[in-house]
């Protein structure tokens, strides 16, 4: 990627040792060609391809942080990105990201005695899937069962999914399960029978 060091925090040489470390993996996409994710120990990438290979789409995380950016924390975050004329590296994230969901004072009240209210980015399906998750942690020792954004998966709180969809990326409420794959197992097990994921999610269908 020819992001400015400015941009992602790692001087260029420093850039290029970090790659040869990195783990690199292909997973199908919405385009011809796969997408792919790489992850270093500062910053991660993940294509989105489209049908029409204008459209592809590169998300990266540890990025300096912009208005436009989602997920900050320490001045780093997450921006897309896309080439466009002359090879020109350019930030779309204003254009293909919806904004992070935004609780309400009642909100922040209610969940503020059992953990932090800020929505995160639950990136562990990238390698998989074109979809990521809003979520926040809540508190595993008093977790909030009752609640209704409370799903069985390190007591977090659902907040939405962010899916590509080819151009841009949407916010939904539920996906079925190709797009939220569980974690996978040990050969010889059933599929979905990891203790976070035996007992299903309520806002991901069959």
């Amino acid at each position: 990627m020819s992001l400015p060091s400015a941009d992602l925090g790692v001087a260029t040489e420093a850039r290029g040792e970090a790659l040869k470390h990195a783990a690199y993996v292909a997973s199908p996409g919405l385009g011809t060609r796969a997408d792919f994710m790489l992850a270093a120990d500062a910053f991660w990438v993940r294509s989105f391809e489209s049908r029409d290979s204008r459209h592809t789409v590169y998300l990266v995380g540890g990025v300096r942080c912009t208005e436009r950016a989602l997920d900050c924390k320490n001045s780093r975050g997450v921006r897309a990105f896309r080439y466009e004329e002359k090879g020109q590296l350019v930030d779309v994230s204003g254009e293909v990201l919806p904004p992070a969901p935004a609780l309400s004072e009642d909100e922040v009240r209610h969940y503020q005695a059992y953990a932090e209210p800020i929505p995160f980015l639950d990136v562990s399906r990238l390698w998989q899937v074109p979809v990521l998750r809003w979520v926040i942690e809540s508190d595993p020792d008093a977790p909030l069962a009752d609640d209704p954004r409370y799903y069985n998966d390190w007591a977090y709180l659902h907040f939405g999914f962010l899916v590509w969809t080819g151009q841009r990326f949407e916010l939904m409420d539920k996906v079925d399960r190709a797009r939220w794959p569980c974690r996978p197992v040990a050969e010889g097990r059933a599929a979905c029978s990891d203790p976070l994921d035996n007992r299903g999610d309520r806002f991901v269908t069959p």
